[in-house]
């Protein structure tokens, strides 16, 4: 019977994404299992793996030979891509691929054992191979995951929640970061670097197990579509699709750019730590914390931004900021380990809020402007082209051109060495640049400027808004939501608007009238008479739905309804006295016209007079 239950419940058949209680019970499902796999992936792939590869004998070429095969697995989302299309639904695959991809953990384990009295060559070949493959089924989940949980939120919400599970899967990383940190320094400084990371990794594999059983309690809702053809000629469309699509096209140039410029300069951050300033396995794992600390901290407000001010800009603020992270490598000492550590630390917690931001806008881009029906294939050809085809060759390059610069020595200047990786990291800064020119091209319909952005950022409003918003949607308590309400319309915050909008239908009378009243005190009012004139004029939606809208239009509107309602008059039959009487309701109040009935009767002599000069003789 409960097996029943589950398949049932798995199915999704009884899910509904609007449904709050519903969403937020399946979402702290996946935010458990996500930290499960953030945990999996410090223990696994954190800073004791650079430790691990170095011990076998690993150099700059052969860490940019490992980035560049394992972003080279990126290209496995074709087949992730092509198999989608045949799926109903997502978990079983999904599930399948991650399970194969965690247990070759095992096989990297096996590889001191195995090639113990064999060359160095021999064993960055085992451990390219197995990267390779390890990455490559983890690649593959990754647009079936994007996908499943686009089936699963709403689109106004995708950011927050996202961001929600960020700022959790950071947690997890913090405190793991400090468990493999002092635990692998134990080992560390006794000798035993292969031994320490094999215990970690154990310990990682077992979390990552974890993390997949979770998800068969995950709610599993059916595709719209099942496209059950396999022929090439049928299938290619699907495939090339995201490639024609306009309107998605400047964001996977973006991308593209963006991944070219952190080609020269993020595979390599690891290796500049431990081989050129000096850093111990543990203290470079215990600065990276300060970039999880950021993300824990900062996650949850830069989803709210994304959410309300538009993906586009997260994007462009991410380009015009990102810069600082290999300039600051720069700057570094490296024979100033005091300075060297406060340049690090800096960077590390100023990247981590700008790789949140790149998270959670990359993310919710690829589901909010992506088909539902081949999600799947869209976020697989821009992983592909953007990690795969760019972050799989020109880390190579990358790296070999920094062995060919080490090769001249080094420039010395007062406390700085200058030598082939702050080469690659000027280059890095440069490609940085020219990612602003294309982030204006990316279709964000109301998305906000820059400017406007970062007035918003240094607003204490705006964190203001945000707090009062989140618990608008999250508190059970009814008194805590009208306080709330009462400080987004004391603030006249637009951030806020939408939720309002939401809670003038709450089944409790207070709130519905505190959230009119609230919107009644908003200073500018296109944006909510926008969205209002949306839901009360669609034609699809409830017809009582249509009638509150109109009326709320009339309460918390602007003049920018006249002309859409006038529009919308003409169009009415003059059976449905009902809507005419809402529309014309609206006119009134909206105009300033005293009585429903006098506008009644002055748009209905316009219409007759209208009629009669279209029925008169053309002279």
């Amino acid at each position: 019977m409960m097996n029943s239950d589950l398949d049932s419940h798995g199915s999704g058949h009884s899910y509904d994404p609007t449904d709050r209680v519903a969403r937020h019970r399946a979402w702290q499902l996946i935010i458990w299992s996500g930290m499960f796999s953030a945990a999996y992936s410090i223990f696994v792939a954190g800073a004791p793996r650079t430790g691990f590869f170095k011990e076998l004998g690993f150099g700059p070429k052969e860490f940019g030979m490992v980035t560049g095969l394992s972003s080279l697995a990126w290209l496995m989302q074709f087949f992730s891509g092509l198999l989608s299309l045949r799926l109903a639904r997502y978990r079983k695959c999904y599930t399948l691929l991650l399970s194969v991809s965690r247990l070759l953990v095992l096989a990297m384990l096996s590889v001191p054992i195995v090639t113990a009295d064999m060359s160095v060559g021999v064993r960055v070949a085992a451990v390219c191979t197995i990267v390779f493959f390890q990455d490559a089924l983890s690649f593959m989940t990754n647009p079936l995951w994007t996908a499943w949980m686009g089936e699963l939120l709403p689109s106004d919400v995708i950011s927050r929640s996202f961001a929600i599970r960020q700022k959790m899967l950071m947690v997890s990383s913090l405190f793991s970061m400090v468990i493999v940190g002092l635990g692998f320094h134990f080992f560390e400084v006794r000798g035993h670097v292969i031994g320490g990371y094999s215990l970690m990794a154990t310990i990682g594999l077992v979390l990552g197990v974890s993390d997949i059983i979770l998800y068969q309690w995950v709610p599993n809702p059916e595709k719209p579509v099942v496209n059950k053809e396999s022929s090439f000629r049928q299938v290619l469309p699907k495939l090339i699709e995201p490639l024609r699509d306009r309107r998605f096209r400047p964001f996977l140039l973006f991308m593209a750019a963006y991944q070219l410029a952190m080609a020269f300069a993020t595979p390599f951050y690891g290796i500049y730590i431990l081989s050129e300033l000096g850093f111990s396995v543990m203290q470079y794992q215990l600065l990276n914390a300060l970039g999880t600390i950021a993300i824990v901290l900062c996650a949850r407000q830069v989803g709210f931004l994304c959410d309300k001010l538009g993906l586009r800009s997260m994007l462009t603020f991410v380009s015009v900021v990102k810069f600082t992270t290999p300039l600051l490598f720069i700057l570094a000492p490296e024979h100033n380990p005091v300075m060297a550590t406060i340049f690090v630390g800096v960077l590390m917690f100023t990247d981590g809020i700008i790789g949140s931001g790149w998270t959670l806008s990359t993310s919710g881009y690829s589901i909010k402007f992506t088909p539902r029906e081949n999600r799947v294939m869209y976020v697989a050809v821009t992983n592909i082209i953007c990690l795969g085809i760019v972050m799989g060759i020109m880390p190579i390059v990358a790296g070999a051109l920094i062995e060919w610069v080490q090769g001249f020595g080094k420039l010395n200047i007062g406390v700085y060495s200058f030598g082939g990786y702050h080469v690659s990291f000027i280059i890095s800064i440069l490609l940085t640049f020219c990612t602003l020119n294309i982030t204006k091209n990316i279709h964000d319909p109301g998305a906000a400027g820059i400017l406007k952005m970062w007035h918003y950022i240094i607003s204490r409003d705006t964190w203001r808004s945000m707090k009062a918003v989140t618990i608008l949607q999250d508190s059970d308590s009814m008194a805590e939501r009208l306080e709330a309400v009462g400080t987004l319309g004391r603030l006249h915050s637009a951030l806020g608007a939408h939720e309002l909008l939401e809670a003038c239908s709450d089944p409790d009378a207070d709130m519905r009238n505190a959230s009119i009243a609230a919107l009644e005190q908003m200073g500018n009012k296109t944006e909510i008479t926008q969205e209002l004139l949306g839901r009360a004029l669609a034609s699809k939606a409830d017809r009582t739905m249509r009638l509150n809208n109109l009326h709320l239009l009339a309460r918390v509107g602007d003049g920018t309804a006249l002309v859409p309602l006038l529009n919308y008059w003409h169009n009415l039959p003059h059976r449905d006295a009902e809507m005419r009487h809402g529309v014309a309701s609206a006119l009134a109040r909206l105009s300033g016209t005293p009585g429903t009935e006098a506008v009644i009767n002055l748009l209905d002599k316009l219409e007759e007079g209208a009629d009669k000069e279209d029925d008169s003789p053309q002279s």
